[in-house]
């Protein structure tokens, strides 16, 4: 199972090369979160193989049995999530280009998935496991004892009274509905701090020195700027438009934002970092 994932990635790397999607923000975002999900097929593959091993039949009925008998089951859960997530391409705008990644690479992770645990894991494991020794639990057995027969008798306890469970869980789902009313609703959040920043270089040759008097101009100049702009603005209220402005000489500064990627050391550069208030 653990080879499988590596195998899963290569596959959902070609599919991405192949659509024209890069490894950016999202796209990684949206590999992290299909993580837990990526696990799931070679898991419920890999236990129904060596359950139908431990029954008794051979590696190469065990490698193509297993696997087949969930084969239905593993089918519905993958295209429920792949469904699920290619709702986010009814998103438009900006944001839609934004999140445009995160459902196709998902169905591309989840597809070789489906297609690992169908294949590539029967493989391995006709070569790999061996029925184990001690004999397994049958169900009716694991029914009856420790945290799986404490779970099935409220499942049976449920069903048996699922006229009451139904209405229990209407009344959840209204006071769900109830609190999300009352949630403000934003898809990003709100940018409150205003930055921008000024790349300052000059020839290769040059001193620390001339780079520092070169940014202190860039300050002077970005201060009578804000200044202007604050007294042809005088609606803009009383507070000055420049909040504060700040150099790093001989380098780029710490990584104040995270598409923000700092220079590396040299002499002839500078960041002037600029905050204000409107």
């Amino acid at each position: 199972m653990a080879v499988s994932m590596p195998l899963t990635l290569a596959l959902t790397f070609g599919a991405m090369y192949l659509l024209g999607i890069d490894i950016q923000q999202t796209s990684v975002a949206t590999l992290i979160i299909a993580l837990g999900l990526l696990v799931d097929d070679p898991v419920l593959a890999g236990d129904s193989i060596k359950r139908t091993m431990a029954e008794g039949y051979p590696n190469s009925v065990a490698a193509w049995l297993g696997p087949t008998k969930l084969a239905t089951a593993i089918m519905y859960a993958t295209v429920t999530n792949i469904v699920a997530y290619l709702s986010f391409l009814m998103v438009t705008g900006s944001t839609g280009n934004f999140l445009y990644s995160l459902p196709v690479v998902m169905t591309c992770a989840l597809v070789a998935s489906r297609l690992v645990s169908m294949t590539f894991l029967p493989f391995l494991a006709y070569y790999l496991l061996r029925p184990q020794k001690k004999a397994v639990k049958t169900i009716e057995e694991m029914r009856e004892a420790g945290v799986y027969g404490w779970y099935a008798r409220i499942a049976r306890y449920s069903i048996e009274h699922r006229w009451m469970f139904f209405a229990g869980s209407l009344v959840f789902l209204v006071i769900g509905g109830i609190i999300f009313a009352q949630l403000k609703v934003a898809f990003f959040p709100e940018d409150v701090q205003y930055w921008s920043y000024i790349d300052v270089w000059l020839p290769n040759d040059v001193n620390l020195g001339a780079t520092n008097d070169t940014a202190l101009r860039v300050e002077e100049i970005v201060r009578k700027q804000a200044e202007k702009f604050s007294a042809e603005h005088p609606g803009k209220g009383q507070e000055p438009v420049l909040r504060y402005i700040t150099s790093f000489v001989g380098g780029g500064g710490p990584r104040f934002w995270f598409s923000a990627s700092p220079q590396l050391q040299q002499l002839n550069y500078a960041q002037v970092l600029v905050e204000v208030t409107d």
